[in-house]
């Protein structure tokens, strides 16, 4: 049959000796090849070769097949040292992303070693730690806050400010000159760096800005970079943890036979100029204005009452409710031309006691009175009150005050005291 088809293929049709062709037959595929074959005297005939294809193919399957299921094993092998590397890249790689999404969030904090072989990684992880280390040092010396915001700004600090309302907390160390020059400077500074670690601890806490140190001095503020609504109530809060635990501070350092660190605080709350302010090569971020003044001079006013923290009107308006005050007097402190009463934080609400609140009340009137002109009454209460208290120098100060006025009165007195000293 495959002989039979190959002629009825080839059609008698002369071919070439090279000729050869594919057919099919019964299901099959076949080869085959017809060459004539010439003698003479002998009529042409054609010698013809048929070949099943499969006779060719069967070891090609074989190899193919052969080749599939060698390359289907090494794709899973390949697939399995994938998945192995994928793991042992993996998590060094997350690791060192988490870190770097801490760093983002300005978190400085140590991040666990990243154990890897991967030099690559090693150096990276390194070169990470680097970063964080500087970074926290940039953090020591500026606002914290300021420098996330620029960081998820991406951004560099450009010199500009915009106007805010802010409350403003100064606080500073009486009689610290004295007390350096007795301890010299290396005993001053070792008890300087426990001291502000405590204090700035308390102000961060409730979220201040550590604006800037001055020597023994502190200036925070609330507001800024990010605003406040509650920021009287954060800085006033913060103020009195600070002073409970300076009390604390002293009693140890009493205990042990050293000099107590007396800290005065003024705080005074208004529209300021808060921003990046200096020149290109140097920006300090920090703010101006009247009221920044104000909390200055009120925390040096605290030798005068023989308080230990005073706020301003605004302050007192902003929290009057949420804490327990001493109108204390009204002001005008050097380079202000406008009256300020100013008020001495007593503590909490929720710690009010009816002893406290009628020495209050007593100095109020008193000072209503004397106000009022009546120095003879506002004497009289003022006596009272320091048979009780005779050591409060705020109502030695008024008494005195009571007693010069009945003498001489100036034309233009108004009850303000005025204050040219810082």
């Amino acid at each position: 049959d495959a002989t039979a088809s190959l002629l009825s293929h080839a059609g008698g049709v002369p071919l070439r000796p090279v000729d050869s062709f594919r057919y099919k037959l019964g299901g099959e595929w076949y080869w085959g090849c017809v060459r004539p074959i010439e003698v003479p005297g002998v009529p042409r005939f054609y010698f013809g070769v048929v070949v099943p294809e499969l006779d060719f193919l069967t070891e090609s399957h074989r190899h193919h097949l052969l080749i599939f299921m060698l390359s289907g094993v090494m794709l899973l092998v390949a697939t399995g040292v994938a998945v192995i590397l994928a793991k042992h890249y993996s998590h060094p790689l997350s690791a060192v992303a988490e870190s770097h999404e801490r760093l983002r969030r300005l978190d400085t904090s140590e991040a666990p070693h990243v154990d890897t072989r991967l030099r690559e990684l090693a150096q990276l992880e390194d070169a990470h730690g680097r970063t964080c280390a500087a970074l926290d040092s940039f953090a020591r010396y500026v606002p914290r806050d300021l420098v996330r915001e620029l960081m998820e700004r991406g951004e560099a600090a450009k010199i500009g400010s915009r106007r805010a309302e802010l409350t403003l907390v100064f606080l500073d160390i009486q009689g610290f000159t004295a007390l350096s020059e007795r301890l010299g400077p290396e005993r001053t500074v070792e008890r300087l760096s426990s001291y502000f670690e405590m204090v700035i601890g308390c102000l961060r806490k409730h979220g201040g800005t550590i604006d800037k140190l001055i020597g023994d001095a502190v200036f925070a503020f609330w507001g800024a970079p990010e605003d406040q609504p509650d920021r009287c109530q954060r800085a006033l809060v913060a103020v009195l943890e600070c002073h409970h635990c300076l009390e604390d501070f002293n009693k140890d350092l009493i205990a042990q036979g050293q000099s107590p660190l007396p800290t005065r605080f003024g705080v005074a709350t208004g529209k300021v100029m808060v921003g990046n302010i200096g020149s290109p090569s140097r920006i300090n971020y920090t703010a101006l204005g009247h009221k920044v003044n104000l909390a200055s001079r009120l925390e040096g006013l605290n030798s005068h009452y023989g308080t230990s923290i005073l706020v301003d009107g605004q302050t007192h308006r902003c929290s009057e409710d949420v804490f327990r005050w001493r109108h204390l007097d009204t002001v005008r402190v050097k380079g202000s031309k406008t009256p300020e009463p100013i008020y001495e934080l007593l503590g909490t609400n929720d710690a009010r006691d009816s002893e406290e609140r009628d020495w209050v009340e007593c100095y109020e009137k008193a000072l209503n009175l004397y106000r009022a002109k009546e120095f003879d009454q506002a004497l009289a209460v003022i006596e009272a009150l320091l048979e009780t208290t005779p050591s409060d120098i705020s109502m030695q100060r008024l008494s005195a005050l009571c007693k010069e006025c009945r003498v001489h009165l100036p034309d233009d007195w108004d009850g303000v005291t005025r204050f040219h000293q810082k």
